[in-house]
């Protein structure tokens, strides 16, 4: 004889139903909300790594940054090469061309100085000078963004007074003072830094970046800019003001003085 079946009251299975759905949205709802957030937000941090291999560069003294991804691009500044211990922090990477006679290795990085006596704290290196244990020659490390072409980013072209911005790339933080490099243009290398003031910001190019890398940069005693490159009225003198001082050139002058 079989069970009598009891009437099934659709009211409270419909309830049933809506009590189980909630209850699992509750359960796993957090865990997918914190796992995306996870993702978000859990990006590696720009590694640091130390420079190698730089007494294998013939009639260099260390080796010395390069403005591009190419060898005969060199920024050969006074006391700028990079030496065996510095350390430096990766910014981006590029693909480029090999340094002779390693030719093996093509891979660049966008790099600036965090330990190391060294007055141009930023430029190009390849990767042949660096250990990096956690990448492959040709390999970027983990973590470091490709020096993609970008755009302006928020600097107004009229931030430039005439100067030919070239190619930008992102913005960094370097001492006190957020910069950003912009190179191959008509000018030469240039840096802008953001003033206090939102959509502030402040060109050096020529003597006045020479200057101010002769003086150690945003790390140096001068700290950052807090003008734009001005000119005296009859305009045989340029100045730029600074956190800590000054510094003045004349138009047939390489490197602005600290006055």
């Amino acid at each position: 004889m079989s069970a009598p079946q009891l009437p099934v009251n659709r009211g409270v299975q419909v309830r049933i139903f809506a009590f189980v759905v909630v209850l699992l949205g509750a359960l796993i709802g957090p865990l997918v909300t914190v796992g995306t957030a996870h993702a978000v937000t859990n990006s590696l941090p720009l590694p640091i790594v130390e420079v190698t291999n730089a007494t294998n560069v013939p009639d260099e003294p260390g080796v010395f940054w390069r403005s591009g991804p190419k060898w005969d691009t060199v920024q050969a500044v006074a006391g700028s090469a990079l030496q065996n211990g510095n350390k430096l922090q990766l910014k981006c990477f590029e693909h480029g061309g090999p340094v002779p006679p390693h030719f093996s290795n093509e891979l660049w990085y966008k790099a600036v100085v965090v330990e190391g006596s060294v007055h141009k704290a930023t430029g190009m290196v390849n990767d042949y000078f660096l250990v990096t244990p956690t990448a492959k020659p040709q390999d970027p490390m983990p973590g470091v963004p490709p020096c993609s072409v970008t755009p302006l980013d928020d600097v107004p072209i009229s931030a430039f007074r005439g100067l030919d911005p070239g190619t930008g790339f992102g913005f960094f933080t370097w001492g006190s003072c957020t910069v950003q490099d912009f190179r191959y243009g008509k000018n030469g290398d240039l840096v802008v830094s953001r003033g206090a003031a939102p959509g502030e910001f402040f060109v050096l190019g020529g003597p006045a970046l020479a200057g101010w890398h002769a003086n150690g940069g945003a790390t140096g005693p001068l700290g950052c800019p807090i003008s734009p490159m001005l000119k005296s009225p009859d305009g045989t003198e340029q100045f730029v003001d600074f956190n800590g001082g000054k510094l003045w050139w004349r138009k047939a002058d390489k490197v602005a003085l600290r006055l």
